[in-house]
């Protein structure tokens, strides 16, 4: 069949929508039996219903920088599930999981954490308002499944038209602040290499810099020049995603 030579701009929704993956989803838990039998047994049933995990024991290759790759897979994450037990608080590396998370969206409001209590225990002032999923039996967990699946499934932050016309509209009703929350999820949820969230980064905290600086003489240029990085990088992601199907 011959190849289309469509421009990347003008790919249509259904194209761009080949080379969108599932919802990517983050088990952070930690690593004793119990929780780990647990995990397992959720990755399998996510996996089943075509949501796709980051579960280290099998996501990991052999000899794998399983550091680095940690690091890659919850800046790419659309969530972050947060098995919650008191080994999970006890564990050295859990707070680097989900802290990172909560850096970007204090409230929560984008939904990207989702605490699940698979056994009750004392949990950090910073979750503790977070509403969570029981699953403290093996009832309450099949009870509550639909609801989790539901969550981490969701399709709507893989609309990449419906995402970046939300944030165009964001910058262009002067709320360059949530614009700049949402570059940063879509730069993860689209970006097809790390460059493009590493630019997203460097982005918001030069817009964070220049609003501490707003009452030192930060220009209007400065805050435009910023803005208009941000619109170029969700083009860039974009066009960079139309020629993945182009090829």
């Amino acid at each position: 069949m011959k190849e289309s030579k469509v421009a990347p701009g003008f790919l249509s929704r259904q194209a761009l929508s080949v080379i969108v993956m599932a919802p990517k989803v983050f088990l952070s838990y930690a690593r004793v039996d119990a929780d780990k039998t647990f995990v397992a047994e959720l990755y399998k049933r996510l996996k089943g219903d075509g949501i796709e995990c980051f579960f280290d024991e099998v996501s990991l290759a052999p000899g794998a920088n399983f550091v680095l790759r940690i690091s890659e897979a919850i800046d790419k994450c659309n969530y972050l599930v947060m098995v919650m037990s008191p080994a999970y608080f006890s564990a050295p590396f859990t707070p680097s999981e989900w802290s990172s998370i909560f850096e970007d969206d204090p409230t929560n409001q984008r939904g990207r954490l989702v605490p699940l209590l698979r056994e009750d225990c004392e949990r950090p002032a910073l979750i503790r308002p977070l509403n969570f999923i029981d699953v403290q039996s093996a009832e309450k967990f099949e009870q509550n499944y639909p609801r989790i699946r539901r969550l981490v499934g969701r399709s709507e932050p893989n609309d990449i038209e419906q995402r970046s016309t939300e944030i165009n509209e964001l910058f262009g009703q002067d709320k360059a602040e949530q614009g700049m929350k949402r570059l940063l999820d879509f730069a993860r949820d689209f970006g097809k290499e790390r460059k493009f969230v590493n630019k997203a980064t460097a982005i918001k905290g030069e817009w964070g810099r220049l609003n501490k600086e707003s009452t030192a003489g930060a220009t209007s240029l400065a805050i435009i020049t910023v803005v208009t990085e941000a619109l170029n990088l969700i083009d860039g992601i974009m066009d960079n995603l139309s020629l993945e199907v182009v090829r």
